[in-house]
């Protein structure tokens, strides 16, 4: 394939918080026979900052990115993994140098011939992008983006059930859930053309319906074989098992078990019995108003008195959630290359 069929085939991005229904939807998108949608792998957000204007005619730069593009680069336990050796296969075969983002398209498109599909578009899902919008369409000026948002209290209720780190907190969580969709209406009102929000509760409840808003909106035609994805789904669980070991295939087995289900609608609203009446106060106190930017209504109303308690009980955790994401996921992907590098051999060490 030449620099110029590439460019012609559109790179778009799947966004939004993980436990919104994005790997869902990926198994969706990939079951149309002319899309991709790779599994979440980190390494075109990880390289683009130094990457992104370079071509691959140094021998130093090909090099640089063999040896690390597969190192994990972020929490996320990815199931797929690129061949390194395809990826020098690319460089040979592009000896006068190859554009960044056409090197990303190959190596997804790499994953799709075990499909024995025809790709005419691909789809990258990974919801660390929604804090990287501006920077992905600078990479990707044509790039549409599918913004997939669930009720803040539901994604709670998720992220406490599978959350594996040392602080698992209502407000912590619930503000991160906050950033992520501050980020989105903001970037959707800079390109109203190339965002489409699209809620998890529609998505499971008229299927056919916000697939084919979602196939326009990308510019392909929706096919039937979008709402038979459980074979995929199928493929990608047989895939983790030979790519990961026992411990990462638990917890990708217990996150995503009902994959291989047929879509249901038993997972909304389950906030309701699920969360504590304080848990429920403390995230409508947070994310209430943002919320109904996504026709989220909230169960009750706060007195006066009531806010000013919350605003103290939730200031430190808030603070705590939007410290920690402008540091660690937005600025850590612009510090210098080699920083990053020696951060990840530091902490496998």
């Amino acid at each position: 394939m030449t620099s110029t069929q590439l460019e012609k085939i559109p790179l778009h991005f799947l966004i939004g918080i993980g436990r919104s229904g994005t790997t869902l939807l990926t198994s969706m998108l990939n079951s149309h026979p002319n899309l991709l949608a790779a599994p979440e792998n980190n390494f075109l957000l990880f390289f683009q900052n130094y990457f992104k204007n370079k071509n691959f005619t140094s021998e130093k730069d090909r090099q640089l990115f063999l040896d690390n593009f597969n190192k994990k680069t972020d929490r996320t336990i990815s199931i797929w993994r690129p061949d390194k050796a395809y990826i020098q296969h690319i460089f040979d075969q592009f000896p006068n140098g190859i554009s960044y983002q056409n090197l990303c398209k190959l190596i997804y498109l790499d994953y799709g011939k075990q499909y024995s599909k025809t790709s005419t578009a691909i789809v990258d899902k990974n919801p660390l992008y929604t804090l990287h919008c501006a920077a992905l369409k600078t990479l990707f000026p044509s790039a549409k983006f599918i913004a997939l948002v669930r009720d803040y209290r539901d994604n709670l209720v998720s992220q406490k059930k599978h959350f594996k780190g040392l602080v698992n907190s209502t407000a912590i969580h619930n503000s991160v859930w906050k950033i992520y969709y501050q980020h989105v209406l903001e970037f959707k009102k800079k390109f109203p053309q190339d965002v489409l929000v699209v809620r998890y509760e529609d998505l499971v409840t008229d299927s056919e319906k916000k697939l084919n808003e979602i196939c326009e909106h990308i510019g392909v035609e929706f096919d039937e074989q979008m709402l038979d994805f459980q074979s995929n789904a199928e493929k990608l669980k047989k895939q983790s098992e030979t790519q990961l070991g026992q411990k990462e295939l638990a917890i990708i087995n217990e996150m995503h078990g009902n994959l291989t289900k047929p879509v249901h609608q038993q997972r909304i609203n389950v906030w309701r019995n699920e969360l504590f009446k304080n848990d429920v106060r403390t995230v409508e106190f947070i994310s209430g108003k943002l919320g109904k930017a996504f026709a989220y209504e909230q169960s009750e109303k706060s007195h006066m008195l009531e806010k000013c308690w919350m605003l103290l009980k939730t200031f430190p955790f808030v603070l705590y959630a939007e410290v920690y994401t402008i540091l660690f996921a937005r600025m850590y992907y612009y510090l210098p290359l080699g920083l990053r590098l020696f951060f990840i051999n530091l902490r496998k060490s």
